[in-house]
């Protein structure tokens, strides 16, 4: 039988994916008599993952109103985001350059296989294949660090539908490091890796100006 910690670690993770998926639209309105019914536990785990998500940014809590999902980071919020991914994911590449094994090259190039056969579910690929590439440099602190960087992005990204030949040209860049990691030229792995990290970038800009 889980415990209230465990519990509450579980109606983080279901709440918090439910916002980075798009169930919970940014501005909604999180109660928690609604929260106990859908995610089937108590109250309090409840109020306890509510608390750890309005510290995580994710939500915040509004006098008279509650927890509300928090609106998607502005533009100019959103270039210092990547701009932080950008030197935090350099540092981590190199180390997963340094200690990766024949092994885990080819665990990820099934999973680059595999989304190429399922492009329509593309976020779930992309995300499996940097969650395992990161954890191979071993620094979970840093991965950490990562992880709630690309939250705030995703409560973007999921408010909106992937085009195709984004989707293409992510997954094509992922090979290309592969390919990179392979070869142990570091150079041109960090070249790409840049490219994958900015693609998404000019892409949550070119939505912005769509939509403007």
């Amino acid at each position: 039988m889980e415990n209230s910690t465990t519990k509450a670690i579980t109606a983080y993770k279901l709440i918090r994916d439910g916002i980075l998926c798009g169930e919970f639209l940014p501005g909604s309105r999180l109660v928690l008599m609604d929260l106990e019914k859908k995610l089937g536990l108590g109250r309090g785990p409840i109020r306890d993952a509510l608390m750890r998500l309005d510290r995580s940014g994710l939500i915040e809590h509004i006098p008279f109103k509650g927890a509300i999902v928090k609106k998607p980071p502005s533009i100019g919020e959103l270039k210092y985001i990547y701009d932080t991914r950008l030197t935090i994911e350099r540092h981590t590449m190199l180390e997963v350059l340094e200690k990766i094994t024949p092994r885990q090259i080819g665990v990820l190039q099934k999973m680059v296989d595999a989304s190429l056969k399922d492009p329509q579910n593309f976020y779930f690929h992309d995300r499996k294949f940097h969650a395992y590439l990161y954890s191979i440099a071993d620094m979970p602190h840093g991965l950490d660090i990562i992880n709630s960087l690309n939250e705030h992005i995703d409560i973007f990204l999921n408010t909106h539908i992937y085009d195709y030949a984004y989707r293409m040209e992510s997954i094509a860049q992922h090979q290309k490091m592969l390919d990179a990691l392979r070869a142990k030229d570091r150079e041109a792995l960090i070249q790409i890796l840049e490219a994958n990290i900015m693609i998404g970038l000019n892409y949550i800009h070119n939505q912005i100006m769509g939509e403007g």
